[in-house]
């Protein structure tokens, strides 16, 4: 995040094009851009989240660090899983954001949930 500035002319498009914050592609280009930034970010030990502008693309997101926490032991699929909304499952451990405009704390399934 950027602070603006304490004096003159804010100009954020500005700073972010400046910083190499601003990047272009389609849909999908870009779901796997900032899912790869956010896993990268995790490996680092660093808190990182993704932010997407439509319902699908959240759930394409949330399939994706599901799949990758699976993978790296971070989520067991040995208690089963609890249906979503949508096709996905959230299984004990996991995080997972709902809707487009999710405001933080992300759900979390712990042992015992309904």
């Amino acid at each position: 995040m950027r602070e603006p500035p304490l004096v003159g002319t804010d100009k954020p498009f500005e700073w972010y094009k400046d910083n190499n914050r601003v990047v272009a592609g389609d849909a999908d280009a870009m779901i796997e851009d900032v899912f790869l930034k956010y896993s990268a970010d995790i490996q680092a030990g660093k808190q990182s989240i993704m932010i997407a502008s439509t319902n699908e693309a959240v759930t394409k997101l949330n399939d994706l660090a599901q799949a990758h926490a699976i993978e790296h032991g971070q989520v067991s699929t040995d208690a089963g899983a609890v249906a979503l909304h949508n096709p996905s499952r959230a299984h004990v451990g996991g995080h997972h954001c709902h809707q487009a405009k999710c405001p933080p704390p992300h759900r979390e399934f712990r042992a015992g949930f309904s």
